[in-house]
């Protein structure tokens, strides 16, 4: 048995006494690898609600509230940006909000992304839309839950989320409970020494076993095959 994390081998144990083999989710660098990169964006990929999007429309709430210059990307996927109007908040005043249709090339939001949330709700194996962020160095801000801490590392911050928030909840957390993550991300966002720490720190994603992930390469060796390829 094959697992993308130490978190999944490690729940496998737990759950069925299994012994799986970690290995990393296999990453096309050429696939993710954004170009001529214009990040200005605090970009949400799915808004689905294992993923987090009742949490989410109360950052973008309060940021619309108290941050109106903060521009904030919501990319669809499985689910689609109807869902934050199923949340029981008002963002109808909330003008920094925008769209992109689903897309099956990333590097269109990975391009004009400065910050990646991912305030999953779930349990995840992986957290494949973290890794890539970091890929692109670009600082990802994520929940804790299952394997994302393992895939974050240094590339951002790991920040929780009160246990009563399971993917079935349907209820918006408050103004307070989401404050540290909105404080995190406007610290990141607003100090420029911070984000460029953050940003070679993403840039340097690291395997299961600590050591520097040779995928990093692979993407610089992507960026150069595809300028070449536009020359």
């Amino acid at each position: 048995i094959i697992v993308p994390s130490v978190f999944s081998r490690d729940f496998y144990w737990a759950s069925l006494g299994l012994h799986p083999v970690v290995l990393p989710y296999v990453i096309d660098p050429i696939r993710i690898a954004a170009l001529n990169r214009e990040p200005r964006y605090l970009t949400f990929v799915n808004p689905d609600t294992a993923k987090g999007v009742f949490w989410f429309a109360r950052m973008a709430e309060v940021l619309g509230r108290t941050r109106p210059d903060v521009p904030i990307l919501v990319v669809e996927g499985r689910a689609g940006v109807d869902w934050l109007g199923r949340c029981g908040l008002d963002l109808t005043g909330v003008k920094s909000i925008h769209r992109m249709k689903n897309t099956p090339d990333p590097r269109a939001f990975y391009r004009v992304s400065k910050l990646v949330l991912m305030p999953s709700l779930w349990n995840e194996s992986f957290g494949r839309v973290a890794a890539e962020a970091m890929l692109n160095g670009i600082p990802v801000v994520a929940s804790n839950r299952g394997a994302l801490p393992e895939v974050v590392g240094d590339g951002g911050l790991t920040l929780p989320i009160p246990p009563r928030f399971t993917p079935e909840s349907r209820t918006a957390p408050t103004a307070d409970e989401v404050a540290p993550w909105v404080q995190h991300i406007l610290q990141l966002w607003d100090d420029t020494a911070t984000l460029a720490t953050a940003v070679e720190r993403a840039g340097e994603l690291r395997g299961p076993d600590g050591h520097r992930d040779r995928r990093r390469g692979g993407l610089h060796r992507a960026r150069g095959e595809r300028r070449q390829r536009h020359h």
